[in-house]
């Protein structure tokens, strides 16, 4: 919309990833409190949208943190992005997190993290990683890897 209406009841300011963000989930509210719609909403941007810190980010959807208690919520944020994958520019290509030896033990418990709230990884250990990655091309030799295969 190049023009800005007369007259709106909610206005949120910035078409990055937290103004987007604020004006889908207050559309979705506003439905299910039947107190309005999307179409009581105007988003404000002065360039494009995710044209400032949003539009510049590494782009990387991942679960692969060491806190457990954040997996939950980063499973959450996947299935946002996955929800329409279409209007998000959403491309589903997996992470690959490869170290040493001294991190097969975190590789391990972040893997039985992710996949108790359900959010599939697989960990390969020694020859196995290093059998993975070889498909990715040259790179040094792993001792182990956790693959994510639902991260964009």
């Amino acid at each position: 919309m190049s023009k800005v209406p007369e007259s709106i009841k909610y206005v949120v300011i910035g078409a990055g990833i937290h103004g987007l963000s604020s004006a889908w989930h207050l559309a979705m509210e506003l439905e299910v409190r039947q107190r309005g719609s999307g179409k009581d909403i105007v988003v404000l941007e002065k360039s494009y949208a995710g044209a400032g810190a949003s539009g510049i980010a590494c782009g990387c959807v991942r679960n692969f943190y060491m806190t457990e208690p954040i997996h939950a919520i980063l499973r959450h944020s996947v299935d946002v992005w996955t929800y329409d994958p279409v209007a998000f520019g959403f491309q589903q290509v997996g992470y690959v997190s490869a170290g040493e030896a001294n991190q097969i033990g975190d590789y391990e418990r972040v893997h039985q993290s992710q996949n108790s709230v359900g959010y599939h990884s697989d960990v390969y250990v020694g020859e196995e990683a290093r059998k993975f990655l070889k498909k990715s091309g040259p790179i040094s030799k792993p001792r182990g890897l956790t693959w994510l295969c639902t991260s964009g």
